[in-house]
């Protein structure tokens, strides 16, 4: 079907300008010549065909895709670039930070506190 070629061409050309953006920020950052071993694409992205060779192109350096190790449970579900986000949030989150309690200035908030000194 043509429209999937549509489709593919438009995909691919974003994809490319993706990479653009993201290798000028690079290159702007001074941290360009500090990449010694390539870079890394990971998440839903990475799973598109050719997007290593087209970043290969862009970033003119080797690179590749990978996915969330050594987490425990149904590792065939998280094992998979897709799930880096949702692993990491994950991970962050449980990392033992302190929480902290927002403070609200809110009636709600003087009320509850007040009904707490009486009590």
């Amino acid at each position: 079907c043509w429209c999937v070629w549509v489709l593919v061409e438009i995909l691919e050309a974003r994809m490319e300008e993706i990479l653009q953006v993201v290798n000028k920020k690079i290159c702007g950052s001074g941290y360009r010549n500090r990449i010694n071993a390539g870079m890394v694409i990971t998440g839903g992205t990475a799973l598109l065909a050719n997007v290593v060779d087209m970043a290969e192109q862009v970033f003119d350096m080797p690179v590749r895709v990978s996915f969330p190790r050594g987490v425990g449970g149904r590792i065939e579900d998280v094992e998979s670039p897709r799930c880096t986000t949702a692993v990491g949030l994950v991970l962050y989150g449980c990392n033992d930070k302190e929480i902290v309690p927002v403070e609200h200035d809110g009636v709600v908030s003087r009320l509850r506190s007040f009904l707490k000194n009486i009590i």
